[in-house]
């Protein structure tokens, strides 16, 4: 886990500031309700909160193909945000807004109980 107020990407430091990251391993993403047995990115994705987003960024080898991120969510489409158990492994449910779609993405990892409450007590402060 990797934590602190420090500039995302070189950027200026009263610009965008990463709170929380962590994965690649141990990190699963699902796109849709969580499902033990579902599909997915496992150990590819590090997942960052900063204090504007939650984004996942594909990890090498991964991201010799492609730079995009795997998911952007800024915290002003963020919907609703639930902790809890998914299956064997500790994760947190996001639904966000994307156009006129609410949509749900899963996290699995063991630091999700920790992101979760980070991001819960950063959307209760907007």
């Amino acid at each position: 886990i990797l934590s602190g107020n420090q500039p995302v990407n070189g950027s200026p430091s009263t610009s965008e500031h990463e709170l929380l990251s962590f994965g690649p391993g141990g990190v699963r993403i699902q796109f849709g309700e969580p499902s033990m047995f579902g599909g997915g990115y496992k150990n590819m994705t590090k997942v960052v909160l900063t204090d504007r987003r939650i984004y996942g960024a594909p990890t090498f080898p991964f991201n010799i193909f492609s730079k995009k991120k795997q998911f952007d969510i800024p915290y002003s489409s963020i919907v609703s945000v639930e902790g809890g158990n998914h299956g064997f492994s500790s994760g947190m449910s996001i639904k966000y807004r994307e156009g006129n779609e609410v949509k749900i993405l899963s996290i699995d990892s063991g630091s999700a109980p920790q992101a979760w409450r980070l991001l819960s007590d950063l959307l209760n402060r907007q």
